[in-house]
């Protein structure tokens, strides 16, 4: 997303009749009809470049043994309490 702008005024127009309904709404958690714009035009825009343009990657072969192992629970380490798992990361 390099070569866009840093902040930006979103605008969108509606028909008369959400406006009022809708600045109450916001007006009811102390914000504008503008900023919940911004904040879903925002949010579409990340979900929009994680999940449609951020190239899928498929797991190697290590991940997918590892991911395998877990599943069925092999190699796991069980601790008694959290102080000897904390012990266990100070070792490592």
């Amino acid at each position: 997303m390099s070569g866009m702008a840093k902040t930006a005024t979103p605008r969108a127009r509606t028909g008369p009749e959400p406006e009022p309904e809708a600045e109450s709404i916001f007006g009811k958690i102390r914000r504008s009809v503008t900023e919940a714009f911004g904040a879903l035009a925002y949010t579409f825009g990340v979900l929009l470049y994680r999940w449609v343009l951020y190239p899928k990657r498929t797991p190697n072969r290590e991940t997918l043994d590892a991911l395998r192992e877990v599943r069925e629970r092999k190699g796991l380490t069980r601790y008694d309490s959290l102080e000897d798992f904390e012990k266990e990361l100070d070792r490592a």
